[in-house]
């Protein structure tokens, strides 16, 4: 696909996540607290699924507790030299994995999936702010 062309998503779709991946975003959660980690999900869009098999960390740029900001351009650059595609965006929740209002807003204006994790639940969200199901297989080849 170009640049010019436009990629649609079926965002009803579940998103399958290795239990690998699950693991680490669970320790991320916990270990961060109200400094939020984040980063990008990487994997494959199948016709009736999106897998996610690796986990790319990114610094959280933001000063203030329970907010995210992540470099566009250190992310961009990592989507171009990753052979996989990138599913997602997330970020950890100190106590539940619910959006918060200032996440809401970004996800309404943005085109891509937003997984929250917090230490004992995770979420995934489509941009029109509905849940996507989620589902964490033991092993992903």
């Amino acid at each position: 696909m170009n640049e010019n062309q436009e990629q649609v998503f079926n965002w009803d779709r579940p998103l399958i996540l290795s239990k690998r991946v699950a693991e680490q975003l669970y320790v991320l959660a916990a270990q961060h607290g109200s400094r939020e980690a984040c980063g990008l999900l990487f994997g494959e869009e199948c016709d009736d699924v999106s897998i996610v098999n690796e986990l790319i960390s990114l610094p959280n740029l933001s000063k203030r507790p329970h907010r995210f900001l992540m470099s566009a351009v250190v992310s961009k650059r990592i989507q171009r030299e990753m052979t996989s595609t990138c599913i997602a965006l997330f970020h950890t929740h100190e106590h539940d994995a619910s959006p918060s209002e200032s996440d809401l807003d970004s996800l309404r204006l943005s085109n891509v999936t937003w997984l929250i994790c917090a230490p004992d639940e995770m979420c995934v969200y489509a941009p029109n702010v509905h849940r996507r199901t989620l589902i964490i297989e033991e092993e992903i080849s």
